[in-house]
């Protein structure tokens, strides 16, 4: 008998951008680390809201309760790759899941791995969020105010 030991990560996270369609979006979450914090293919998992604008959280299914909305876990194959030509991925394109919890102007969520838990949370870049702000009559003057951004940025990088 062979003994195999595999070190799995306590915690992993993963940028994640958001997929933009005219009148929807999707979040799709794919990693080989999923099998090593048990979200195998087919495994139900269940999705929580955190709150308005806040995230939300997938955890696996408890077996034996009924949930409203189980989902499940896929699994996808590349035929041009030829190490590790599968993978496993989630998907959440629920408006009613997105719309609450992930705001319009988030263009990429942080998505944190732990063993049975997801942990989605929306990245909001910081001059889009105080441009939607701004009034149609102070947009007029963008420059200072794109100056002030870039300047701001410039000594967050210092």
């Amino acid at each position: 008998m062979i003994n195999l030991k595999v070190s799995a990560p306590q915690s992993a996270s993963k940028r994640i951008t958001i997929t933009q369609y005219e009148n929807k979006r999707k979040v799709q979450i794919s990693t080989n680390l999923f099998p090593l914090c048990g979200f195998e293919k087919g495994v139900p998992v269940i999705e929580t809201a955190l709150g308005q604008n806040l995230g939300y959280i997938v955890e696996l299914a408890t077996p034996g309760i009924p949930y409203n909305n189980v989902k499940r876990i896929y699994e996808r194959s590349y035929k041009t790759r030829r190490s590790n030509p599968l993978e496993t991925y989630f998907e959440t394109s629920s408006k009613k899941i997105l719309d609450n919890c992930i705001p319009k102007l988030a263009k990429m969520v942080h998505v944190t791995l732990v063993y049975g838990k997801m942990i989605v949370i929306p990245i909001l870049d910081y001059a889009q969020e105080q441009l939607s702000k701004l009034s149609l009559e102070t947009k007029s003057d963008i420059g200072s105010f794109q100056l002030s951004i870039t300047y701001r940025k410039d000594i967050t990088i210092l």
